[in-house]
């Protein structure tokens, strides 16, 4: 009989992002340092421009490391309309990725971009993401019309576009609005 999984906790991360410095020793991601349980893990117009410091390996722009085995049409791990345009600094840039540190074939990319000007340094890189240049990641056009034509509600979109910035969820640009954690 084939073995059956219970689906009870996936991470999902919905219109969200992650701003000032992560620090350790093995393992960082903005979202997630390691993902390895039998849930699946979903990111959906999502942002962080996180300033990452590694002393060891396995470091993401959104997750250190990512081995989840799922992989079917109800329960798919992927990154959608998302992008990192913070800094990575790692002693083993082997083991180090724009967006994903250590990853399987079980995560699917759509829509994901990273400033491949800042990450440089960067050796490897995710396969189906879409290094920009710092200029061309704050230009509307350089973005698929699925990431720049997500709706929230008929009036409110997702994202919002200022001219020389990189693209900000639509609640972001209040200059009213933030959000810390200590």
């Amino acid at each position: 009989a084939p073995a059956s999984y219970t689906y009870t906790c996936p991470n999902l991360f919905t219109r969200c992002y992650v701003n000032g410095t992560i620090a350790g020793e093995s393992n960082i991601g903005s979202f997630i340092g390691i993902s390895e349980k039998l849930y699946s893990t979903g990111i959906y117009n999502c942002h962080s421009s996180a300033n990452l410091k590694i002393s060891k390996n396995n470091c993401g722009g959104f997750f250190g490391v990512f081995f989840n085995p799922i992989f079917d049409n109800s329960h798919l791990n992927s990154i959608n309309n998302s992008y990192f345009n913070g800094t990575i600094e790692c002693s083993n840039l082997i083991t180090s990725k724009p967006i994903v540190g250590q990853d399987n074939e079980y995560i699917v990319y759509n829509d994901v971009y990273y400033d491949a000007e800042t990450l440089s340094n960067i050796i490897k890189t995710n396969d189906g993401i879409i290094g920009l240049s710092s200029e061309r990641l704050t230009d509307k056009n350089a973005f698929s019309c699925n990431f720049k034509y997500q709706y929230m509600s008929s009036q409110n979109p997702v994202w919002r576009f200022i001219p020389e910035y990189a693209p900000k969820l639509y609640f972001e640009n209040k200059s009213y609005f933030f959000i810390y954690f200590d």
